[in-house]
């Protein structure tokens, strides 16, 4: 009987290929995961939102800003 641990190791990897290939955003999956009740759900990931600031500045949830001082 597999662990939760070695699924989502497993799950992960599969995803970690497909980045190291370059897949298609339709290509991904989300996946919950309940070995309890047995269960497996797996969808496409959504687009990001992005919010636009200014004319020149667009910005999402994945964005990093560094500021100094």
């Amino acid at each position: 009987m597999p662990t939760t641990t070695a699924s989502i190791s497993g799950l992960q990897a599969l995803e970690l290929v497909k980045l190291i290939k370059k897949s298609k955003i339709e290509d991904h999956r989300n996946f919950f995961l309940n070995l309890a009740v047995p269960i497996m759900q797996a969808s496409e990931p959504g687009e990001v939102q992005t919010i636009k600031i200014s004319e020149n500045v667009k910005v999402n949830l994945w964005d990093r800003w560094e500021l100094e001082g």
